[in-house]
This record gives structure tokens, sequence and C-alpha cells, in this order.
């Protein structure tokens, strides 16, 4: 909920994703700043399961069941902590991701961005094992064993994780 260039982080990220995107839903905690303002927005909301382990794939769990519901193929996922991404970000991990389960984005520095990829909603029934509390391995790993494409971009991604990332990306 941090704000950049007057407008929450999340909304940078919000503007994206309906720019190519049928439908959009935010992925946030019970309670959280993050729910409040979707909900302010008419943004449909999707909370973890208590009970599987918590945490973003959790998050991506409750995004697959819900576009699969409304008859959606695959799911966009964009982290709200990378508020300045590619133009047509999600376009180009279409078109990338040929006959593998999902893709996933690669910077120009050569980092991977988990959370800036896309899923085939199919694979809401192949996700269980690892949302296991006794079992949860880093989403870069699961995306690797169930054979996610790559599609490399020629920009870095820029994160904001800290009050002095903000304030360089909004400098």
């Amino acid at each position: 909920m941090a704000l950049l260039a007057g407008a929450p982080l999340i909304d940078h990220v919000r503007r994206m994703l309906i720019s190519e995107c049928r439908s959009v839903a935010v992925s946030a905690a019970v309670g959280s700043a993050a729910q409040a303002w979707a909900a302010a927005q008419s943004i449909p909301v999707l909370n973890d399961d208590l009970d599987m382990a918590s945490g973003s794939l959790n998050g991506i769990q409750a995004g697959l069941t819900w576009a699969s519901d409304l008859g959606i193929t695959h799911l966009a996922v964009l982290a709200c902590d990378t508020p300045r991404l590619p133009p047509s970000i999600v376009d180009r991990l279409v078109r990338g991701i040929e006959n593998a389960p999902g893709v996933v984005a690669v910077d120009a520095d050569g980092a991977t961005h988990t959370l800036c990829s896309v899923w085939q909603v199919a694979l809401r029934h192949r996700l269980a094992p690892y949302l296991r509390k006794d079992r949860y391995p880093p989403i870069r790993e699961i995306q690797k064993e169930l054979g996610f494409a790559r599609v490399q971009f020629d920009t870095a991604f820029t994160n904001v994780n800290t009050p002095d990332e903000l304030r360089s990306l909004e400098a």
C-alpha cells in the first residue's frame, strides 16, 4: 500500500493488468489494507486457504480457483512490489507459454521473477502437494518441476521492498 507517484503500488500493477486481462482480482490477507483498498475499488479479493501453507503459492492457488470459476484458462500473476514492468508484459508471457503449463519472466539482469508469470488454470489440481504445511518449496522450484517456459525481457525489473528502494524509484 506504499505510495508511488501518489498511488499505492498495488494500483500501478492493477492498471497494467486491466489493460491486458479480462478480469482482475487481488490476493490479500483478511483484514489487510490491501483487502480494504481492493474492496473500495470493487475488485474481487482472494484470501489464502488457512488449511494450507501460507505464502504466494496459496494466493496463486486461490487465483487459479477463481479463474476456473470464471471459465478463464490462464491466470496472470504480477507482484505488487514490481510497479514498473515492461509494457504488454502479460501478452508477451502468454505468447511465450507455447506448450508449457506456465511461463515466468526473466529480466535483462538474468533474474527470474516467479511472481511475474502466467499459469494454466488446470494446474490448480497439481498444486496441492506443494501447499502442505510440512512441504513448501520455493515457487521457483515448483515452476521448474512443472516445466514452466521462460520469457526473456530486455529490461531489468525494479522490485520495491524497502522505503529506500521506493524513494529511489520515486526519484
